[in-house]
């Protein structure tokens, strides 16, 4: 860029012999572009307006500290600052930490508390991954932050403290600062006051506290007791096993109305309490006696199964002695009947036959007879016509003997 400085030619200079009368020129860098105008800008913004290098200057994440806090509020509720306008301690705002419980079994409240604890460590490594990032990583910090995100607003819809409705301190915390006052109201160190009303200030002798029913903590006790109540089914089911073709065994010789896990049980104790040694003898000679009369019986019953055979065979004897007369005569017939087979199929032929004759016979004079009738019939009709007939060639006769008669005269 070029700029001009110096005086006209009009100066009072301007007559002057060996005075350079040229107008003055420099020359400059050129003008800043607003790429550059830019940049420096956002330094500025970035430092906050403070350009010293002696300054330590932290990057910060503005949209990362606001994820960080969102949704997160102040609980004012219990805080008290009034100083020395209180007789008691003042309270400030609570602050709780929390840390993995043991090996005990967790609440859902435990659980929910170590869940977020791990879920706040895990996106703290992730941000330290975030910052170490090189471009050949084998894994992505910017999804697994997402996944973790979105598992921390499932956490957070969940409302376990407010299910719970206990603060996270615990109902112990609270029950031992409840006796705790208690204590220091019979000592005669009146704490503050707690809820009396305000018609009789005077009479501070007495603590009332006010209770509240929230049917959120019963659902909430029912919910943990049905845990505990599958927590032991399950153990139940281990030790006995879930095969339910086991479970007939073993309430086979129950009572049908009191078929349950406690009576085979104490089925089972009586039946162990025979395998003592001193009963075992006793068990043993029953089952001699019990053996010894099985015996008598199957000796009885064998002696009478004996003479019901012996009988039967003897029945059968005389029935095949009876046949050995009838046995030999049985080709003569058998040869006897073969001879006669053509005359006995002419017989049946012959009174076939003749059955059909007699049924011609039958139909035959059966029509003889209705043609008879018939016949009868138009003999009779006959017989009346010829009658009408004359009387009507007798009436035509008289007519025409009249007729005649007329005439001639």
């Amino acid at each position: 860029m070029a700029t001009n400085t110096g005086t006209s030619g009009s100066s009072k200079y301007g007559g002057i012999e060996g005075i350079d009368n040229q107008p003055d020129v420099f020359e400059t860098g050129g003008e800043p572009t607003k790429e550059k105008e830019k940049e420096k800008g956002k330094e500025k913004e970035m430092k906050g307006g403070i350009e010293s290098k002696t300054v330590e200057l932290i990057p910060m994440n503005a949209q990362a500290s606001y994820e960080q806090f969102k949704d997160k509020y102040i609980d004012s509720k219990d805080a008290d600052f009034t100083d020395s306008i209180k007789d008691g301690r003042n309270i400030g705002y609570d602050t709780t930490e929390y840390e993995l419980a043991g090996d005990e079994t967790e609440t859902p409240l435990q659980k929910y508390q170590r869940l977020k604890i791990e879920i706040s460590q895990f996106t703290e490594e992730i941000d330290k991954i975030k910052a170490t990032m090189t471009e050949e990583a084998d894994i992505n910090p910017v999804e697994l932050s997402k996944h973790v995100k979105i598992l921390q607003k499932q956490l957070l819809d969940t409302n376990i403290e407010d299910l719970a409705n206990v603060d996270v301190k615990g109902d112990s915390d609270i029950s031992k600062k409840l006796l705790a006052q208690i204590e220091a109201f019979k000592g005669g160190n009146k704490p503050a006051k707690a809820s009396a009303s305000s018609g009789d200030k005077s009479n501070t002798d007495y603590i009332t506290y006010q209770l509240y029913y929230r049917p959120e903590q019963a659902k909430f006790n029912v919910l943990s007791k049905a845990a505990e109540v599958e927590q032991k089914l399950q153990k139940l089911e281990q030790i006995v096993g879930k095969d339910s073709r086991r479970l007939p065994a073993i309430t086979s010789d129950l009572d049908p109305n009191n078929k349950s896990l406690a009576a085979a049980i104490y089925a089972l104790q009586a039946k162990f309490s025979l395998l003592d040694s001193a009963k075992i003898e006793h068990v043993d000679a029953r089952l001699q006696a019990v053996l010894q009369r099985i015996n008598e019986i199957a000796e009885k019953t064998e002696g009478i199964d004996k003479a019901e055979e012996k009988s039967k065979v003897s029945e059968i004897y005389d029935f095949m002695s009876k046949w050995d007369a009838i046995a030999s005569s049985i080709p003569d017939i058998t040869a006897r009947l073969q001879t006669l087979k053509s005359l006995h199929h002419q017989a049946s032929t012959f009174a076939i036959n003749l059955a059909g004759f007699s049924n011609a016979q039958d139909q035959i004079s059966n029509a003889l007879q209705s043609q008879a009738k018939v016949l009868r019939q138009v003999q009779e009709s006959l017989v009346k016509n010829m009658t009408v007939m004359q009387s009507n060639v007798s009436s035509i006769e008289s007519r025409i003997a009249t007729c005649e008669s007329k005439l001639r005269s």
